[in-house]
């Protein structure tokens, strides 16, 4: 097996997962500000 390939697919697995936790990280901050304004009614 060829570790090199093997680590740039997994370079590339963990690119995609931390674009997707970043996605999810704005998502909750979002939720979060709206809920802390929502509270200060």
């Amino acid at each position: 097996m060829n570790l090199s390939l093997k680590n740039m697919a997994t370079n590339k697995e963990l690119e995609k997962r931390i674009e997707n936790l970043e996605k999810e990280v704005q998502h909750l901050k979002a939720v979060l500000q709206y809920q802390i304004r929502n509270k200060k009614k």
